[in-house]
């Protein structure tokens, strides 16, 4: 594949920039055409396997990577995982299709900043890496209720590794379960926006903890 660039190099410590990977080339493409028409946002390298998408990470040093769900032999969540070993720092979002919803858990855990659904990309992406760059996690209600069940599940089968979520984590996780945007109830429960972005950001952190054989503990969808 040709690497394409979308317009002139945009430079300065402020500019996001970006790599993104998915397999499929339509929304790919819609996705690199949204993104460069922001200033502060570059897009510097596309990839369409997960092969190319670790070059690419590798040689451009993206502050921020979209990654298609099923992307490479084993996945966003792999990829991510092998990324972030070389480049803790690194942001990402993670596309995702109604099927995947069981397993977005599973992208949290190797440390997806946002999850963004395919059929509302278009229309998000913007916005989505604005907030993840940020360090704002984004979450669909499904992937906060799991996070609240994987509390739960790893409190009592797995004291060791529990998330010890806090009330204060749970309110606002619960909140999120109920559909309402992380915005939403921050203002709800009498928060700062800044403060629920962190509280939330402490949760997921204490979730994608290398430390955590996330392989010898099955998440509770993947359990028989």
């Amino acid at each position: 594949m040709t690497e394409r660039f979308l317009g002139p190099a945009k430079t300065g410590d402020h500019v996001i920039t970006v790599v993104v990977g998915d397999e499929g080339s339509l929304l790919r493409r819609q996705l690199l055409l949204a993104l460069e028409e922001e200033l502060a946002i570059d897009v510097v390298g596309e990839a369409v396997d997960g092969p190319q998408v670790l070059a690419r990470v590798d040689q451009l040093d993206p502050k921020l990577v979209v990654l298609g769900f099923h992307l490479g032999a084993e996945g966003a969540p792999r990829l991510l995982d092998e990324m972030r070993a070389q480049r803790p720092g690194l942001r990402a979002v993670v596309l995702y299709g109604d099927e995947d919803e069981p397993e977005l858990i599973r992208a949290l855990c190797y440390g997806a900043t946002a999850l963004l659904a395919r059929s509302e990309a278009r229309e998000r992406i913007v916005d989505v890496v604005y907030a993840a760059a940020a360090g704002r996690p984004v979450l669909p209600p499904s992937a906060a209720a799991a996070v609240l069940e994987e509390d739960v599940t790893l409190g009592a089968d797995h004291p060791s590794a529990t998330l010890s979520l806090s009330p204060e984590e749970q309110t606002l996780l619960r909140a999120l379960a109920a559909g309402e945007r992380l915005e939403e109830a921050a203002e709800r429960l009498g928060m700062a926006p800044a403060e629920a972005a962190a509280l939330l950001s402490a949760a997921l952190g204490r979730l994608s903890d290398p430390g955590v054989d996330r392989d010898a503990e099955q998440t509770p969808s993947s359990r028989a």
